[in-house]
This record gives C-alpha cells, sequence and structure tokens, in this order.
C-alpha cells in the first residue's frame, strides 16, 4: 500500500481538473486519472476512510470535488453537437475510447468515494446533485445519449443511482435540508422515478434495487413529508405506484432488499397505490428479468488451482466459494440495505 500511495502522490499534482474538455491536455490528464482508479480500485473493501489513504489524499487536494466540476464542464462540451464534433474529430479514431475511458473511471472513483461520510462533509450537494440530474435528464433522452454518453445509458444510470444511494445514506449525518434541498432543486426524485420506470421492464435487479433504496431513503424525510407535491408530479406519483408494484415489491421477494422499502409503499398507497389495477403479464415479465439478473455477477473471480488449494491457501479459496453461493447483493456493508459495487 506505500508505494500505491507514493505513485498517487506522483500522479495527483499531474491531474489537472480544469483541463479544456476533449483538448490534448485533457486526454492526458485522462490517462492519469486511470492510473488512478487502478489503485484506487485496490481500496475498495475499505470501510472507513482512514482504510482508504488514496482517496483521504484526493480529498485533502480537493481532487474529488474537482472531478465533480470536470465531469461537468466535459458535460457542457459533448452536449454542443458543433463543438463535440470538431473535437472528437481532433481527437482522432480513439475519440470514443477516450471518452468512455474517462467516464467510467470518473464514475469509480465517485461511486467509491461516496461511501464514506468525511468525503460528504466537505462536499457541495447542489454541484453533485446537479451533474447526476444532468446524466439522468441525458437517459432519458435515448438520441441524444447515444450521442453524449459514451458508456451508455446502462452503465451512466446505474453508476448516477450507486452514487445517489451511497450519499443519502448519510442523510442522518447532516442537517436534512443540507441534501433535500439540492435534490428538490435538481428534482432528483422525479428522474430517479422517470428513469426506473422507463426502464423496468430491461433494467438489471441491482440497478432497480439502488434506484428503490434511494426512494426510500429520500422518502422517509420529514422535508419531503412536509411537501410531497414540490418533490414528485403528478404524473410521477402514478409511476411510483407501479414502480412499488412491479419493481419494489419483486426486489423484496428475490431477497434484492434487506427489508421492505415501506416508506415507497405507504407514500404509493397515500398517492392512490390502492387503485392500480395489476398487469398480470407485466409483472411476471419484469419479475423474470429481475430474477435472472439477481443471478448475474459483475466480476467473476476463477476458482483456486489445485495447488493453491493443496498449499493451504484457503483464504482464496474460501472466498470463491462464498461469492457463489451469495446473492449478487451481498450484505457485506452494514450502512446500507444494499452492496452496490
Amino acid at each position: 500500500m506505500t508505494s500505491a500511495v507514493a505513485e498517487t502522490d506522483l500522479l495527483l499534482p499531474k491531474i489537472d481538473t480544469d483541463a479544456e474538455p476533449l483538448s490534448k491536455k485533457w486526454v492526458n490528464v485522462a490517462s492519469h486519472i486511470s492510473k488512478l482508479t487502478k489503485l484506487v480500485a485496490n481500496e475498495r473493501e475499505a470501510k472507513t476512510l482512514p482504510q482508504s489513504p488514496i482517496l483521504m489524499q484526493m480529498l485533502r487536494l480537493r481532487k474529488i470535488h474537482g472531478l465533480v466540476h470536470m465531469f461537468e464542464s466535459y458535460r457542457e462540451v459533448v452536449g454542443d453537437k458543433k463543438i463535440r464534433e470538431a473535437k472528437v474529430s481532433a481527437l482522432g479514431k480513439d475519440a470514443h475510447s477516450i471518452m468512455k475511458g474517462f467516464e467510467m473511471d470518473t464514475h469509480m472513483i465517485l461511486n467509491h468515494a461516496y461511501k464514506f461520510l468525511m468525503i460528504h462533509q466537505r462536499s457541495n450537494f447542489d454541484a453533485m446533485f446537479g451533474l447526476y440530474a444532468g446524466l439522468l435528464r441525458d437517459c432519458l433522452d435515448e438520441e441524444k445519449a447515444n450521442l453524449t454518453l459514451a458508456c451508455g445509458i446502462d452503465f451512466t444510470s446505474f453508476s448516477v443511482l450507486k452514487s445517489l444511494l451511497r450519499t443519502v445514506m448519510h442523510m442522518n449525518e447532516f442537517e436534512e435540508d443540507r441534501m433535500m434541498a439540492p435534490i428538490k432543486k435538481n428534482s432528483l426524485l422525479n428522474l430517479v422515478i422517470e428513469i426506473s420506470h422507463a426502464r423496468m421492464k430491461s433494467t438489471r435487479a441491482f440497478a432497480a434495487a439502488a434506484a428503490v433504496m434511494f426512494l426510500d431513503v429520500c422518502l422517509d424525510a420529514e422535508a419531503f413529508s412536509s411537501e410531497p407535491d414540490a418533490y414528485v408530479s403528478k404524473e410521477n406519483k402514478t409511476k411510483l405506484i407501479e414502480l412499488n408494484e412491479y419493481v419494489a415489491k419483486p426486489l423484496y421477494k428475490l431477497e434484492m432488499l434487506k427489508k421492505k422499502a415501506r416508506h415507497v409503499s405507504r407514500w404509493a398507497q397515500k398517492f392512490g397505490g390502492g387503485e392500480l389495477e395489476l398487469d398480470d403479464a407485466l409483472l411476471k415479465e419484469i419479475t423474470e428479468n429481475l430474477s435472472k439478473t439477481a443471478k448475474m455477477k459483475e466480476v467473476v473471480e476463477k476458482p483456486p488451482t489445485k495447488n493453491q488449494l493443496k498449499y493451504g491457501k484457503k483464504k482464496r479459496a474460501n472466498k470463491f466459494f462464498e461469492q457463489a453461493v451469495q446473492t449478487v447483493l451481498e450484505r457485506a456493508e452494514t450502512q446500507q440495505c444494499v452492496v452496490l459495487r
């Protein structure tokens, strides 16, 4: 780990988050971010920020906030068709892979960072939620998404939902309005409901679980209870009712949620959920897709070799066995209701 920290100390000064998006300097910065991502990935199992010295150093140097700013600047450029085409043309045939790598690397670092309370104690929630609201809007417009999201809708929407969930799970540690005010300002509840509803036939189970748990935490907030109409539109109240029946309840039955999404259920009833006539064919289709994707693993580790078993490397053997029998959403992170990796 000491060598990794030393490498990080060399990399961080080279990551100029103010570099002009898609310029030659920006491409160079993106390559340094890629190297940093590999180092951060090695700290994925950390339960506290002190166990993640690389992120701790990024926090000290304001690089995490800088990545949010850098991603937002990048979105502004790729969102302008004329500017994007000129920049992409200048980068040549490798443009798409460079853009995809930057998006994936940045999402991965932020996903990991947002597990930790100390990160959020120094966060600008308005900037963070503004970035994610913009990305969700892109995901809702498939034609625009194909042009502006190099990683595609599936990866982007899931990454955003992971970061949102990992953020609001810390809500009790703050004055509620510090999070709920920018959530309302950026219409995040409406956006999460819309993207989850639009993709409920095809979304992967752990992405659906992240959306449901994000909604459940927010709907439990006093700020939401005092003015629900300010957070959820009339049209999306109907969609929330359907999400509760077609997504949240099947997820719980599939043991994808640690507990029932009772706040989603309670508000669905208040919004008129008792009047919904279930479409049995649709429920079956969604449940089958959730069941199928719940069994998928993002990373499949190779089984231990005979020599590893023979010479007593039981730790890796046991790890493989546990991964083989656990559900996709493990219960390893006690502060969260789902494990999102």
